[in-house]
């Protein structure tokens, strides 16, 4: 069986360097950091993660969220397909106005492209605007953006009570 794909987004690494981001949101990353360190779900990155997550400064701050993206990883890198089909799905979320945007953007061809199942991420007007377009990425296979604050009831689904005997 394979294991389930999970792209994250770069914001949610963020919830390990900015302060007004709550405690929730860490051990939520932390979680799933954990089920990926621990095999129970496979990490899918990009060029263009590494790229947003390298851009933010101070550098420190930049090699710090660096550190937390694991090492043993599937990943996307920087094809024409994957430009375009960034430019293709901003235009059709209407998130190219938006100046983050075509970054969400660009996390959200590579995941595709990378044959993801789920992209977390942090980012609420990316996450809403990728649930009002949900049908758009039927034509791909099953994939759903989810929410960090309880994304495990999105991959894992309900978890069933223990029967007692």
């Amino acid at each position: 069986m394979r294991k389930t794909l999970i792209y994250i987004d770069a914001c949610c690494f963020g919830v390990f360097v900015e302060k007004r981001i709550d405690v929730e949101a860490q051990a939520e990353m932390r979680f799933l950091l954990a089920a990926i360190e621990y095999g129970r779900l496979r990490f899918l990155h990009s060029s263009w993660l590494r790229t947003e997550l390298s851009e933010t400064r101070p550098v420190s701050k930049a090699r710090k969220l660096l550190s937390y993206v694991p090492q043993q990883a599937g990943f996307v890198g920087l094809s024409a397909e994957v430009k375009q089909e960034a430019q293709r799905l901003a235009r059709w979320t209407g998130l190219e106005s938006d100046p983050s945007g075509l970054y969400d953007c660009r996390h959200l061809a590579s995941a595709l492209h990378g044959g993801a199942n789920f992209l977390v991420t942090f980012d609420s007007n990316f996450h809403e605007k990728c649930r009002q377009h949900v049908k758009l990425f039927a034509a791909w296979r099953p994939f759903r953006v989810v929410w960090l604050p309880g994304w495990e009831q999105e991959v894992y689904g309900e978890i069933e009570p223990e029967k007692q005997e």
